[in-house]
């Protein structure tokens, strides 16, 4: 059930983040999600990174979405990025 329900959560989350008409926060969450998920077999770093290049592209200004960018950058193995951001 708890595996189902992560799934679906996971699937639910990155449709949310795939449409055209995206929020802020739906990619913010959609990436925090990717990089730290219920199951270890759902993480997927350099899909999050997407997302938080996205984020931060969409809100410069944005803390959270530099955090998450930098935070996305390093677990993908991109640490000049990880720094810049």
């Amino acid at each position: 059930e708890a595996r189902v329900a992560a799934d679906q959560g996971l699937e639910t989350l990155v449709a949310l983040a795939s449409r055209p008409n995206v929020t802020l926060n739906q990619l913010i969450n959609a990436a925090r999600y990717l990089l730290d998920p219920p199951l270890p077999e759902q993480k997927d770093t350099l899909r999050a990174l997407s997302l938080a290049k996205q984020a931060a592209g969409q809100a410069p200004g944005s803390v959270f979405a530099q955090e998450l960018l930098s935070l996305a950058a390093e677990q993908s193995g991109d640490l000049l990025l990880a720094v810049q951001a």
